[in-house]
């Protein structure tokens, strides 16, 4: 297995976690200078942020039935927590599920970041041409690769694509309520990597595509998440810069 590939996909997971939260707080706040009145401003923020509750949401109830649990209790509305000291946390959304034991569990709690990074592959793949950019990138053409990601803005579907990959990656990754229902996807993934390791320094001729097929997962998903971290922190910033100096109240 390429460990280099791994370690990539696990400093892209550190970087955009936070990345997508730090998103989510900068949207609120600007929703905010926009309506100066908490509930008006959460219900704004729920509306920008839909397209990536709908995603998220489902993603768990699809898993949810897959594994024969029975999701309930859907909701898109966010929800304003006050903590105290003027803070508070929002939930953009939630959904109940049985509990159906540890791997189930697991499968249900990463289902949005599975769902989200195939669509944001999709996307990259019919307006970026990701095919393209993975071969350039390989091959060492930087400037193919960077052409192609770029070229698209120059027409309205690149822009539409950027929004498209933004609205999931803002919602895909798991919630802190996620990873504690799954406490044990990391685990799994812990015990899955060792065990082709191991495999893999045993040399077996059978285990040969498993690890090839990991191999082409953790590129793809590599690049899904950098080209997304690329996107977002642009935005970040430049929502960071108009909501300087904004402060939530309830109004």
């Amino acid at each position: 297995m390429n460990w280099l590939l791994l370690i990539w996909v696990l400093i892209c997971l550190a970087v955009a976690l936070p990345l997508q939260v730090s998103i989510r707080r900068q949207v609120f706040l600007v929703s905010y200078l926009f309506t100066s009145n908490l509930e008006r401003t959460l219900g704004l923020f729920g509306l920008l942020m839909l397209p990536g509750t709908l995603l998220h949401e489902g993603g768990h109830i699809l898993a949810a039935l897959l594994m024969g649990s029975r999701p309930s209790g859907l909701s898109l509305l966010p929800a304003y927590e006050d903590v105290g000291d003027g803070k508070g946390t929002i939930e953009l959304g939630s959904v109940l599920v049985r509990d159906v034991g540890l791997l189930r569990n697991s499968i249900i709690s990463i289902a949005p970041t599975i769902v989200g990074s195939a669509l944001i592959l999709l996307v990259g793949w019919l307006v970026f041409d990701f095919p393209e950019v993975g071969a350039a990138i390989q091959t060492g053409a930087w400037e193919r690769a960077l052409q192609c990601l770029l070229g698209p803005f120059e027409t309205v579907w690149g822009w539409v694509g950027a929004y498209a990959i933004l609205a999931i990656s803002m919602n895909m990754l798991p919630s802190s309520a996620d990873l504690q229902f799954g406490v044990g996807v990391f685990l799994l993934l812990v015990v899955l990597f060792v065990a082709l390791a191991l495999l893999y320094l045993a040399q077996s001729a059978a285990l040969a595509p498993v690890v090839e097929g990991v191999n082409s997962i953790l590129w793809w998903l590599g690049l899904v998440l950098t080209f997304t971290i690329c996107l977002s922190a642009p935005v970040y910033v430049l929502l960071k810069l108009f909501a300087s100096g904004g402060q939530v109240e309830r109004g």
